[in-house]
């Protein structure tokens, strides 16, 4: 397995370079299929004109950035705990990559993704990246 498939899924870490997770994942693979999920339970990061507008632009930026590396951004809306598992399962990945995140909704749902991708033996790998200090680990479900 020279070069597993992986799933790298944006959140709220909108950018290529200086992407923690992403380089750890380019140092596995370079067979990177990009995802960003709309989350219908979770509106907050488009829930105003002002943040739609400016996802909306990070967005088309980032998927620019991706067409320059001859791949490209997978965007889709829904329920991330069902379109992440049917992602890394069509894409037949070996890995999902993400940023971890601090608020308890994204913590018990990425769990759940998780315990999701598991049965699939897909492998989960996290990192910090937008924190200066991480979090204690205790108060994240390892």
């Amino acid at each position: 397995m020279n070069k597993p498939r992986i799933l790298f899924w944006h959140r709220k870490d909108l950018r290529i370079f200086d992407n923690q997770a992403l380089i750890k994942a380019f140092s596995l693979s370079n067979a990177i299929t990009s995802t960003y999920i709309f989350d219908k339970n979770y509106s907050h990061d488009f829930n105003a004109s002002s943040r739609a507008w400016f996802l909306g632009n990070s967005l088309q930026e980032l998927g620019n950035n991706w067409k320059k590396l001859g791949s490209r951004l997978v965007m889709e809306e829904g329920d991330p705990v069902l379109k992440i598992p049917q992602l890394a399962k069509k894409i037949d990945a070996k890995f999902v990559f993400w940023n971890r995140s601090i608020e308890p909704y994204e913590i018990n749902r990425d769990l759940e993704i998780k315990n999701n991708l598991k049965e699939q033996n897909i492998q989960v790998i996290e990192t910090w990246d937008h924190l200066l200090v991480e979090p204690l680990k205790n108060i994240f479900r390892e």
